[in-house]
């Protein structure tokens, strides 16, 4: 095997390999070999020692340790050894830790590093021919993360069981994400709506008017807010605020002196406003735009993504840059100029860089612009189809000319109030032909002079309340982090899915709920250490990590300086609020039993659960006990154990239909409401039946209990080839 080009995936791998000639073989590592160990103090894997970082790193599963046999076995028989990870700081890390495991193998194989940006055949061979070193600091930057992460989260998270009941964990991009969310949810929850009054009048001419306050400011800032583009407002427009009217009577007399008063036009003034084109997606822009339009969340988004950059389709998936390769503008400025050369600008749009971008990697593009979306339908599913849609459309709008608006106002007057109609209309469409971001035209009459009289046809009077703002979906909180500098594209996606599994977030109808411990954990925090629960403390964090990446700060320098000065100090203040916390909490025991009204007395449990409160509340009185309930968040007494003849079923018919033996029940929590469950007593695999919406009981092998009809579509029982569970995700690249 002469030479051997080593990847991530497997998916990767075949495709690649079927890009070079028998002289390559190439094989895939699946992500990270190497973890950090449980050695040293809290279990972090490294410690620090007279400035130096020592880490341990080790395989953490079965199936890393069967990729190092294979690894190892191909690279003995390779003559030359090619890295072909990803092109961020992971890839690099994975790379590093190749070269670290087989060290001893590698001497003689000239291993070098390999990067590409798409999986196409010249990207490939391009890339083979123009080999690097691996680039150590941003190997060094991804170290840095990976034990910054293992500090915070195994060093909090014991403090956060105890103090936060039901808490798991807590890391540093964990908590100021979760913060976001709960400074939204209290104002959600706090709002008191209040309720106001709209006006607007239809003239015969042909178009409506809205109300506009005499206080010149507040006419001022309507006026200005008619200017603006935004489309994606979270809450009411400016312009509705200011033109709001709180007093009924105040409506009223509004509404007289517009229906006894003749109206005529004050001014008129048209003004076109340029929107430039948009830049190509982003990691964040596009979860945001695939949330909006398919309902897809983060992980879903990265999931599609991955499978047609894997597929060769489009360019690598995590990217914080807009800008596009010199070749790629060339392809788009051809493809503009053959279907509508209109829309060619003389030279090639450029975007400046978001502040704090890292710029890495190209935007996300199409890999081949040429590939048309029926071919593409041949191999894909329609969401994959869609969103690589989105991406074709949005890479060659951004090379377009721009779309040109004309904004028109028209200010009436009726006695001492003023009215204000706004029309739009496109004088130039520009980029609009490829991306639809312009609501539709709304054109005001053009007959209409300064001074001419209009005839009200009627004045509409409409009674509404104000409304809390808006919740956050999964891909606009991912837009909220990523201005405010904290993770990185390759983190986003995984951030939301902690948060939710970890039960401090829900997500309801696409949209973000924070639980009752999310909220705990928050506050918890926000006491503790404030500065922890601030966007701006991880984001100087990402920074540093920058440096590191730049190789403008060494990492063993920056890692023991803030393991050994800043760190403790931190975690200190921490323990020492959960401390305070903890001796609040014990003046529970003047708890009155609520039974008999006696006091009750404070005891530990034998064996204290994973999640929860180590101790319950026992009456000397009556025995009442209350343990603390992780889902109600207060103090409850046991539920009584339900007490069954073992030689009767619970009910007629609630038998197993294996064995004969009864179906004994047990209570779970869905969706926070309590259900039964019905399983075999002598504990027959795949015998449970789980309580429907209208109270039957259901197996999908057996059917409904008590009905002799199975469901048509059982299918014979077959054992299970993996123990892995398996998560919903949208539809991907249909294999071949």
């Amino acid at each position: 095997m002469p030479n051997l080009l080593i990847v991530e995936s497997r998916k990767k791998a075949k495709l690649i390999q079927t890009m070079l000639t028998q002289e390559w073989t190439v094989i895939p590592c699946y992500g990270h070999i190497v973890q950090l160990t449980k050695e040293f103090e809290h279990q972090l894997g490294f410690k620090i020692s007279n400035g130096k970082v020592i880490c341990k790193y080790a395989p953490p599963d079965e199936r890393s340790k069967k990729t190092i046999k294979t690894l190892d076995k191909a690279i003995r028989e390779a003559d030359r050894v090619f890295l072909a990870t990803d092109p961020d700081r992971e890839g690099e890390f994975i790379s590093a830790s190749i070269l670290e495991v087989f060290s001893s193998l590698l001497k003689d194989k000239h291993p070098q590093r390999v990067v590409y940006r798409e999986i196409t055949k010249p990207a490939i061979l391009s890339a083979i021919e123009n080999p690097r070193s691996l680039d150590r600091a941003l190997a060094d930057a991804a170290q840095t993360r990976g034990a910054l992460d293992k500090l915070w989260g195994f060093t909090l998270s014991p403090i956060t069981h105890h103090a936060v009941p039901g808490a798991s964990s807590a890391g540093r991009v964990q908590i100021p994400t979760l913060h976001i969310a709960a400074d939204l949810e209290r104002k959600i929850t706090s709002f008191i709506p209040e309720p106001y009054f709209s006006i607007k009048v239809e003239y015969r001419e042909g178009y409506t008017a809205n109300y506009l306050p005499n206080n010149t400011k507040a006419a001022q800032q309507i006026l200005d807010e008619s200017q603006r583009d935004d489309t994606e407002a979270d809450c009411d427009s400016p312009s509705q605020q200011i033109s709001r009217i709180t007093s009924e009577e105040e409506a009223k007399r509004i509404i007289a002196i517009a229906n006894s008063n003749d109206h005529s036009i004050l001014s008129i003034e048209t003004e076109q406003k340029v929107r430039e084109a948009p830049p190509p997606f982003t990691t964040a822009a596009i979860q945001q735009y695939t949330s909006s339009k398919l309902g897809l969340s983060p992980a879903e988004t990265m999931d599609v993504l991955k499978e047609l950059y894997e597929s060769g389709y489009i360019t690598y998936i995590r990217t914080d840059s807009t800008s596009i390769s010199d070749l790629a503008i060339e392809q788009v400025r051809s493809i503009i100029q053959t279907k509508n050369p209109s829309l060619l600008p003389e030279s090639p749009n450029t975007f400046g860089a978001r502040k704090g971008a890292q710029e890495g990697h190209e935007a996300i593009r199409p890999s081949d612009f040429t590939l048309s979306s029926k071919e593409l339908s041949q191999s894909v599913s329609q969401t994959c189809l869609d969103v690589y849609i989105f991406i074709w459309r949005r890479t060659v709008a951004s090379q377009c000319t721009p779309c040109i608006v004309e904004k028109t106002k028209i200010i009436s007057a009726a006695g001492d109030t003023r009215w204000i109609g706004t029309g739009r209309r496109i004088v130039e469409h520009g980029y609009s032909r490829f991306w639809r971001d312009i609501t539709k035209n709304y054109e005001l009459p053009n007959t209409l002079k300064e001074g001419t009289a209009l005839t009200l046809d009627k004045c509409i009077q409409e009674k509404k309340q104000t409304q809390p703002p808006a919740r956050l979906t999964e891909a606009k909180l991912v837009q909220r982090i990523e201005r405010l500098g904290i993770g990185r594209p390759s983190t986003f996606a995984s951030i939301m899915e902690t948060l939710v599994a970890r039960g401090y977030l829900k997500i309801e109808k696409r949209k973000i709920k924070v639980t009752k411990i999310g909220l705990a954990l928050d506050s918890f925090f926000t006491g503790a250490y404030p500065e922890f629960v601030l966007p701006s403390f991880t984001a100087e964090m990402e920074k540093t990590l920058d440096q590191i990446a730049e190789g403008k700060l060494d990492w063993e320098e920056y890692l023991s300086r803030f393991c050994s000065e800043e760190y403790p100090t931190i975690l200190k203040t921490i323990q020492n609020h959960r401390q305070s916390i903890e001796v609040h909490r014990g003046e529970e025991v003047s708890m009155r039993c609520p039974k008999c009204s006696s006091d009750m007395i404070k005891l530990r449990m034998k064996k204290p659960p994973a999640k929860g409160l180590p101790y319950f509340f026992k009456c000397e009185s009556c025995d009442c006990v209350l343990f603390y309930s992780l889902q109600s968040q207060e103090w409850e007494e046991p539920k009584p154990r339900v007490t069954q003849n073992p030689d009767e079923p619970i009910a007629p018919g609630y038998i197993c239909p294996k064995c004969s033996s009864p179906l004994i029940p047990q209570d779970y929590q869905k969706d926070g409401q309590t259900k039964t469950l019905l399983f075999c007593q002598n504990k027959h695999k795949r015998i449970a039946y789980f309580q429907t919406k209208d109270n039957r009981y259901f197996n999908p092998d057996y059917g409904i209990l008590g009905e002799s009809n199975p469901p048509k579509s059982t299918k014979p029982t077959q054992a299970k080839t993996t123990t892995k569970k398996s998560k919903k995700r949208a539809p991907i690249v249909k294999r071949s």
